[in-house]
């Protein structure tokens, strides 16, 4: 059986973003703390993609023109494909 327990944490927020806040749970008709909880899952898993695509982007760097670097046949046949279909949207 699970078991899962909940955390409080006080946020002292400035009246302007409290405020902003409020106006958006207000039309989306949610509770403050509901909206308030949504945000942060929002950032989190932000904030994880963001960490992903630095490690991508620095593994990518450093591999670039090595043997793990895109096969460069598969490359340019990538590219024709990518040409094809811009060219359908035109």
């Amino acid at each position: 059986m699970s078991t899962s327990f909940s955390k409080n944490i006080h946020i002292p927020l400035d009246a302007s973003i409290h405020l902003e806040l409020k106006k958006i749970a207000d039309a989306l008709k949610l509770p403050l703390t509901t909206l308030a909880h949504m945000a942060i899952q929002y950032w989190i898993k932000a904030k994880k993609r963001y960490q992903v695509q630095k490690e991508l982007a620095a593994y990518v760097s450093k591999h670039a023109g090595s043997e793990l670097d895109m096969d460069t046949s598969l490359e340019k046949e990538a590219l024709k494909e990518l040409q094809k279909i811009f060219e359908e949207q035109q």
